[in-house]
């Protein structure tokens, strides 16, 4: 069986990964000229880095990686809303790692390339079309450069090619828009002083205006003791942005920025100091799009973000996308007919990604930092003091159940290379 991936994202390779572990000829098609590290950081819950162990990862994440311990959710003030252990912390079997998206990224392309052969990948062509016949499809690709157009045949086209999907387009060339959920995330990385036990991430703030920060990179990776590269988001409520998709991940302004900012000062971090120091500063309007009942047709489906992009509530978009490459490979591992292994793979991941979907919309558990914001005076020194602490963790529950990340619920499942 030979499967066609378009995109060379986390999702995308992760399924050429998982499809050569069980014996599937995969080959990458990649709109970028070169496969580059880019982005900022990203989080790899514990559902999803069981999955990256199961592909033999685990020594060499942990080497690029942080082992996050813990998730705390703060009010403006600077004030303790809860703590949430997170990981093998929490009692889960697997870590949540924090980690830059492009040097997991590179990771996954240099494993991929040593067990299936560099020209499994190959750059500087974006899908343009495909074409389905009784037994094959064919997917036509075009160099973004030169306009010159190749083809490749396969058993199986998959689409992971993110939010702006033309593998998504062609299969609903009437879909609306992606549906913007009125934030832009402003993010940024920085070598910066260690906070707190330097592996915790902390959400401050409410729906107003909200900050996420988390170190992504060891210590004994840096010149500084003491330090760590922190990774910071800005979350800020704004209208929808006039700016074409080619512009949908620019660069922003610095100062504009830290003056939104300027009093987030805490006696165990500095925002205003972390948003000065940072070098470059990208722009990300949020966009989900609303969950569909089918992802494949006949011979092509979708994974990732090309299935299902979500607003990035609880570190879930990466975590999602790896699910799927796990359960791609799982199905056509186990069909004796490609198109079958096709709709197992749908059946057994698209009510699971919706959910997640959905659940991230409403605010995930997120919502606490709104009912601090909503119960307790701006003054308060405990927040515990006007809100049962029980109560706030039954929200945080319920969006863990909502993902099926619970400890118990994951500790006694088998893994995809397990069923």
């Amino acid at each position: 069986m030979k499967v066609i991936i378009a995109g060379a994202g986390i999702g995308g390779l992760t399924a050429a990964l998982s499809l050569q572990k069980v014996g599937i000829d995969a080959k990458l098609f990649e709109a970028s000229a070169e496969i580059l590290p880019m982005g900022v950081g990203i989080n790899i819950l514990p559902h999803a880095a069981r999955e990256l162990c199961e592909l033999g990862l685990k020594e060499a994440i942990d080497r690029i990686a942080i082992r996050t311990s813990n998730m705390n959710y703060y009010t403006r003030q600077g004030k303790l809303v809860i703590s949430e252990l997170c990981g093998t912390y929490a009692g889960y079997r697997w870590p949540q790692w924090s980690v830059h998206r492009g040097a997991l990224q590179m990771l996954l392309l240099s494993k991929f390339q040593k067990r299936a052969g560099a020209g499994q990948v190959v750059s500087g062509s974006q899908l343009s079309n495909f074409v389905q016949t009784g037994s094959k499809v064919t997917a036509y690709f075009t160099n973004p450069k030169t306009g010159n157009i190749t083809s490749e045949e396969a058993d199986l086209l998959i689409g992971a090619d993110g939010l702006h999907s033309a593998t998504r387009k062609k299969m609903f060339p009437r879909e609306e828009k992606p549906r913007y959920s009125g934030l832009v995330a402003y993010r940024g990385a920085v070598e910066s002083r260690q906070f707190l036990d330097g592996q915790t991430m902390a959400i401050i703030g409410d729906k107003r205006q909200r900050l996420v920060c988390y170190p992504i990179a060891k210590e004994n990776l840096l010149a500084n003791k003491g330090s760590s590269i922190v990774n910071w988001i800005a979350c800020i409520p704004v209208p929808e942005p006039d700016a074409p998709r080619e512009d949908w991940q620019r660069e922003s302004e610095q100062q504009l920025l830290g003056a939104m900012y300027e009093n987030w000062q805490y006696n165990w971090l500095d925002v205003p100091n972390l948003i000065h120091h940072t070098e470059r500063i990208y722009e990300f309007p949020l966009y989900d799009r609303d969950p569909h009942r089918q992802w494949t047709f006949g011979r092509v489906s979708l994974l990732g973000d090309a299935a299902h992009p979500m607003i990035p509530v609880s570190s879930n978009g990466a975590a999602q996308a790896i699910l799927d490459a796990r359960a791609l490979a799982w199905a056509l591992a186990k069909a004796n007919d490609p198109m079958a292994g096709l709709m197992d793979y749908e059946d057994e991941r698209l009510e699971k990604a919706n959910r997640v979907v959905l659940a991230s919309r409403a605010n995930g558990p997120d919502q606490v930092l709104e009912i601090a914001r909503e119960q307790c005076p701006e003054d308060a020194e405990y927040v515990h003091d006007y809100i049962p602490q029980q109560n706030l963790q039954q929200i945080i529950n319920t969006f863990k159940l909502a993902t099926g990340a619970t400890p118990d619920v994951l500790n006694s499942a088998p893994s995809y290379s397990q069923m």
